[in-house]
């Protein structure tokens, strides 16, 4: 069973909670001077369509067929979605200004997981950015808290899903993915207690 199997229930279980973070994500991109944005993992189109409002010129790809046929369906169709791979995406090296990884990193083998950043490094240019939202470790009594409404949701995931997204929490979340990829973090933002983290890497 795939992945996008809620996919008709995802904006309305996630789209109010994750508009902040998607308005903070453009506004990050803005800043760092970017106009060429692909979303990689892109979902149901949430990020995409808060980049095209903000004038960004934006592809998504993910590999889910229902995904895209929700994202698709509320979309501009400026907003270029692509089926594919995002291990291996086919783009020239340097074609994107930023690249935005949201919730992949977790549900994917460590083999995965790296074979995915890299390919998002290759993809952006010269002093381009990445930019990848998963979960973090909260520290405090309330986000502990929040963690746990996260267990029970990803709980529903597919079985090979729960066993990645064990294996990265019980490795230190966000903080193990930047020591083991060298990423060099230039910017790190908290949301929701620390439950859940935004970091920028400059290529």
């Amino acid at each position: 069973m795939e992945e996008g199997r809620f996919a008709g229930l995802y904006d309305a279980s996630f789209g109010l909670l994750l508009r902040r973070i998607h308005r903070r994500i453009a506004k990050i991109a803005g800043r760092h001077g970017c106009r060429q944005v692909i979303d990689l993992g892109c979902g149901t189109g949430a990020q995409c369509i808060v980049l095209h409002n903000n004038k960004f010129d934006v592809t998504g790809v993910d590999m889910s067929p229902k995904m895209l046929e929700v994202a698709r369906k509320k979309s501009s169709p400026e907003i270029d979605y692509i089926r594919g791979d995002i291990e291996k995406t086919g783009f020239e090296d340097g074609s994107f200004d930023c690249a935005i990884i949201s919730f992949v990193i977790h549900m994917n083998s460590a083999e995965n997981e790296r074979t995915i950043l890299d390919e998002a490094k290759r993809i952006v240019r010269e002093g381009g950015i990445i930019v990848i939202t998963d979960y973090g470790m909260p520290s405090t009594f309330k986000g502990r808290v929040a963690e746990l409404m996260v267990k029970i949701i990803e709980n529903l995931a597919i079985e090979e899903h729960k066993k990645n997204y064990r294996r990265y929490m019980e490795n230190g979340a966000m903080d193990f993915i930047i020591k083991e990829n060298d990423i060099s973090v230039v910017e790190r933002h908290g949301f929701y207690s620390g439950v859940i983290e935004t970091i920028v890497a400059k290529k």
